[in-house]
């Protein structure tokens, strides 16, 4: 039950947030969540399942940039790396990357769930909008944030650099692949 809930919080933050979801319900929770100066679970899912995986995502690019975007993306990933780590915020600084590749994307909405199973566990509460380690250190359970950072933070690096990877081998992009593109060249 409350491993499931929390998988469905996880995945619920970051699918709806792309969605507009977070300024109209997400953010007025957090509020209520936080009124009386302490932190908050979903608080903690805004720092995690937006702002580290934004940074993993980020991160991959900066790690193994794609030969044909590089001068493009080097500029936008830093950016996004560091306020996402450094301010809690800015996660539509990974955007374009998650519409380029459909494994990436998945990737983020899988580590969004495992992170939302791992604060629902211990009952972890955060803040976004704050550097990470503070954020970390601030929260009730410490121990548990590290955990889920490390998490949301790692599988989309991995599966970005992987794809990166792929397309700079003459892989083409995993998009053009799974939605039957002929315009890549092997």
């Amino acid at each position: 039950g409350r491993l499931a809930a929390g998988a469905v919080s996880g995945l619920a933050m970051n699918w709806g947030s792309r969605r507009g979801w977070y300024h109209c319900a997400f953010l007025p929770l957090i509020c209520l969540e936080t009124e009386h100066g302490g932190m908050a679970l979903l608080g903690a899912l805004d720092l995690l399942c937006l702002c580290v995986v934004g940074a993993g995502v980020c991160a991959a690019q900066l790690a193994l940039p794609r030969e044909d975007s590089a001068s493009r993306d080097r500029p936008l990933a830093l950016r996004g790396l560091l306020f996402n780590l450094g301010f809690g915020d800015y996660v539509e600084a990974c955007f374009p990357f998650l519409n380029r590749d459909w494994p990436l994307d998945a990737a983020t909405l899988v580590a969004s769930a495992l992170a939302g199973m791992i604060c629902a566990r211990k009952g972890a509460r955060s803040m976004a909008y704050i550097p990470l380690p503070l954020a970390i250190a601030l929260g009730d359970e410490p121990s548990a944030l590290s955990q889920a950072a490390v998490v949301t933070f790692s599988l989309p690096f991995v599966v970005g650099v992987a794809c990166n990877a792929i397309a700079n081998h003459g892989g083409g992009q995993p998009n053009a692949a799974a939605k039957g593109d002929k315009s890549r060249s092997d």
